[in-house]
């Protein structure tokens, strides 16, 4: 699986953000990570690259102390799929 780096505002893969065939674009305020949207390139959908990317945003969010905030639809049924990451997101008890 190719390696996932950091843009501007966005987690993605591919050779650079510019030319990225999947990422994650979020916003920082003060303590607060938004995930606004996940895009997945045709040639690698369905190949769990997207569930990469918001775990990695996960592992991102836990090394800095931040909580998650979600307008991204495909982050939303990450979280509903996955309790146990719950803890992390803005407004929810631990």
């Amino acid at each position: 699986m190719r390696e996932i780096k950091q843009g501007p505002s966005m987690f993605f893969v591919g050779d650079s953000y510019e030319q990225a065939q999947a990422w994650v674009d979020y916003s920082v305020a003060g303590h607060i990570l938004t995930i606004t949207h996940t895009i997945v390139k045709n040639g690698l959908q369905g190949q769990g690259v997207g569930q990469r990317l918001v775990e990695h945003v996960i592992a991102y969010c836990r090394e800095n102390e931040l909580k998650i905030s979600l307008l991204c639809p495909y982050a939303m049924a990450y979280f509903d799929k996955h309790p146990e990451n719950r803890d992390l997101l803005e407004g929810r008890n631990r």
